[in-house]
């Protein structure tokens, strides 16, 4: 294999995969967002802030009933039914600020439930990614170790040739056996990693739709250009970024302020508006009986303020201030371990990135060893213990290229997680 062919050597080595319908980066993340529990029940969580929100908002609309009312009526010498209808038309506000906290306190609930939903969102994402990636990393060493066992074989077909003309011997036949033998064994050992990866990547997914034999659509080449090109300001400019993680204590703080200021509130008086309309209709059995239907309108206002449960409300107060507390400090420590995360990640992926590269060089390097080592074997100015050793070193960096390659991308995506832009990376290693 050229140097020139080894940067992309995950495309090349992915002919057999594309055989069948792929399963993509993007189809894989779909499918586990629909069968994760965690994460429905998160959105759930966000969908009961959005109706207790609109519970709260709903105490400035005035209440309204109306019913409807039969009696019978008897008296000495007479007996009769009247029939009475009424709507009751009601308002009841403690004068406003303490229903304007409380919607404050619910709307900051639904934002810490949305930012948390994210949040669950990015980590299943990153999973699921992380999983994909080394389900793909072991398929294309599957394909190396293939290619390495058919080269072996082809050389112990020529062995055997030679040996026919007189011009070689058994015993090399009988190492290039062992070189078969060898090649073989890492081949299964290739495929049982990599079965043991692609079933976890199918039990993240979730999903029994999936085949165990369904492939992986390749990251295309572009995604290590792009990254490659990913500038260290750009890298910087992340660093203070705040995740969904913090955005979401940072509203719990919020709306445990707001139901700060609601407590206080409750020692506010509440006002209540009333109106009420009442018709009743007479049917009269006795006509000596003399009963006139009739109409009513009540309108009425009060103003009531509590005075024997103020230990209760203290208390309320005090609760309060102490979820205040609890929060600002779980912000801070989530701060400082956001912050380290965003370090180590920022560290892993520049030397998983110079890794890459040093790798790609010694693919080069393996490469014009190989091809001095043949030039100088077909001169006989070395043992064909020497060619396989070079061989072998060429195989060994090809293997690393692969392997540091994924580890790249795992770094970037998890680095990108910790700066609140995982889809981005997303979408960088989704561009065809």
């Amino acid at each position: 294999m050229r140097p020139s062919q080894l940067i992309i050597v995950f495309a090349i080595l992915t002919c057999s995969v594309l055989q069948a319908k792929e399963l993509t980066l993007g189809d894989a993340i779909s499918l586990a967002e629909e069968n994760n529990t965690t994460l429905r029940a998160s959105r759930s969580s966000q969908k009961i802030a959005q109706i207790s929100l609109y519970s709260a908002q709903s105490a400035f609309q005035p209440s309204l009933t109306a019913g409807v009312n039969a009696a019978h009526v008897k008296h000495l010498e007479s007996q009769a039914y009247q029939a009475s209808w009424g709507a009751d038309l009601s308002l009841v506000e403690r004068l406003q600020m303490s229903t304007n906290a409380t919607i404050e306190e619910k709307n900051a609930n639904l934002k810490a439930t949305a930012f948390a939903t994210k949040a669950t969102a990015d980590e299943l994402h990153l999973q699921v990614v992380s999983a994909f990636l080394q389900a793909l990393r072991d398929s294309l060493l599957i394909d190396l170790q293939r290619a390495n066992d058919s080269t072996q074989q082809a050389k112990l077909q020529q062995a055997k040739d030679f040996l026919s003309a007189g011009t070689g011997t058994e015993l090399e036949i009988l190492q290039q056996q062992t070189l078969i033998a060898n090649a073989q064994l890492a081949l299964v050992e290739a495929k049982r990693v990599f079965e043991d990866s692609r079933t976890a990547l199918l039990e993240l997914l979730g999903s029994d739709s999936l085949s165990v034999n369904t492939p992986l659509r390749v990251i295309s080449p572009n995604a290590f250009d792009t990254i490659e090109a990913w500038k260290r300001n750009d890298q910087q400019q992340s660093d203070t970024a705040s995740n969904n993680e913090n955005l979401a204590q940072q509203a719990r703080i919020t709306a445990a302020r707001a139901a700060l200021k609601a407590s206080k509130y409750d020692y506010w008086p509440t006002l209540q508006f009333g109106a009420s309309l009442a018709h009743n209709d007479p049917i009269i059995a006795n006509p000596s009986m003399s009963m006139s239907s009739s109409q009513t309108l009540k309108l009425e206002a009060s103003l009531q303020i509590a005075l024997l449960d103020q230990n209760t409300r203290a208390s309320n107060i005090q609760t309060n201030q102490v979820q205040i507390e609890d929060a600002s400090e779980k912000l801070r420590s989530l701060a400082l371990t956001n912050q380290n995360s965003n370090f180590k990640a920022l560290r892993t992926f520049t030397s998983s990135l110079e890794r890459y590269r040093a790798s790609r060089s010694a693919v080069e390097s393996a490469q014009r060893l190989l091809d001095a080592s043949i030039a100088r074997k077909t001169l006989g100015l070395i043992s064909a213990l020497e060619l396989r050793d070079a061989e072998y070193q060429l195989q060994q960096a090809q293997t690393s290229v692969i392997e540091s390659q994924y580890t790249v991308l795992t770094a970037f995506v998890t680095l990108r997680k910790t700066q609140n832009s995982l889809d981005e990376a997303i979408q960088v290693l989704s561009e065809e």
